[in-house]
């Protein structure tokens, strides 16, 4: 039986070795364009931080923003976080080197101890979501959401979050589907992909090639 989605031909049967085969392919297209477009990607982080420190500093924070601030961290107490002023201290941080909104950075931190970070990890988590969410054209708040998705999915460490930002940049670049797009709809994959035994980079490289043969993220 066939079933055409968008420009793609699906042939579904008994026999998976085609599809065995594709996801092989991709798999493998991913790892290679990982390490390829890593460099590139380390180039554009670097530019990152002066650009949002530059910004920042001209537009300084108005009393509006500092009292929704104010709010964000009030939400982060009902967390039960040990250290308040540690995780006050990194989401200025990461505002000012990085131009992000303050609330916005705030809100991220709450989504991340939300989804389970360990306090001492969020310095580190939104650094890495600021930089990808610069790279992508995105917002922290929905950075933080597909790396804590990822990680959380297939049970890596914090320090593995890069890897799957470099992914899906990776999948960005290889098939049809945006950072906003892979935020949105990976959450509800990542887990049974994670169950089904595949790895990250064969989750991205079927993202990539199911979108480009025209079915959407």
């Amino acid at each position: 039986m066939s079933q055409v989605l968008g420009e793609a031909a699906w042939a579904i049967s008994g026999d998976l070795s085609g599809l065995q085969a594709a996801l092989q392919q991709a798999h493998s297209d991913v790892v290679g364009a990982t390490k390829r477009i890593k460099p590139e990607l380390d180039n554009v982080m670097k530019g990152v931080g002066a650009m949002g420190a530059a910004i920042t500093g001209a537009m300084g924070v108005s009393g509006y923003a500092a009292m929704g601030f104010g709010a964000k961290l009030a939400e982060i107490a009902t967390l039960g976080v040990q250290d308040l002023a540690a995780i006050e201290a990194a989401v200025k941080s990461v505002s000012r080197e990085f131009g992000q909104d303050l609330v916005v950075a705030a809100d991220a931190a709450y989504a991340a101890l939300s989804a389970g970070t360990e306090e001492a990890h969020i310095p580190y988590i939104l650094e890495q979501a600021a930089m990808a969410a610069t790279a992508g054209v995105s917002d922290l708040a929905t950075a933080v959401a597909l790396g804590s998705s990822v990680v959380n999915a297939f049970g890596l460490e914090v320090e593995e979050i890069e890897g799957a930002f470099d992914g899906a940049f990776v999948a960005v670049k290889g098939g049809v589907t945006t950072f906003d797009e892979l935020s949105a709809s990976l959450g509800g994959v990542a887990g049974n992909m994670a169950s089904a035994g595949f790895s990250t980079d064969e989750m991205y490289g079927a993202v990539a090639a199911l979108t480009k043969g025209g079915i959407s993220t």
